[in-house]
């Protein structure tokens, strides 16, 4: 059932020594031992994609609360150039 989920196994090296480990009936230790050697490539790249991810979310988090911040300025200033127009057109 597993392999219609996840489809076939590479065919590295290390993941045919995997397969001849089960094949030949090795002990649980050993059979583990290859097949975190085998996916240790994989781990890490995915490891890595997981922190790639996690600084991007963060820095748009921070640029969205940045950009919000200058909407607010950018709002006030509007709002302080009206003010002066409308003085100003009260002394003319």
């Amino acid at each position: 059932m597993g392999h219609m989920r996840l489809g076939d196994l590479p065919r590295t090296r290390k993941w045919q020594q995997v397969v001849g480990l089960i094949e030949g009936g090795a002990g649980t230790a050993q059979l583990a031992n290859a097949t975190i050697s085998a996916a240790e490539r994989g781990l890490i790249v995915v490891a890595a994609l997981g922190c790639i991810i996690y600084e991007v979310v963060k820095a748009h988090g921070s640029l969205s609360t940045a950009l919000a911040d200058a909407k607010a300025d950018l709002a006030k200033a509007e709002a302080t150039v009206e003010s002066l127009l409308t003085d100003a057109k009260k002394v003319v």
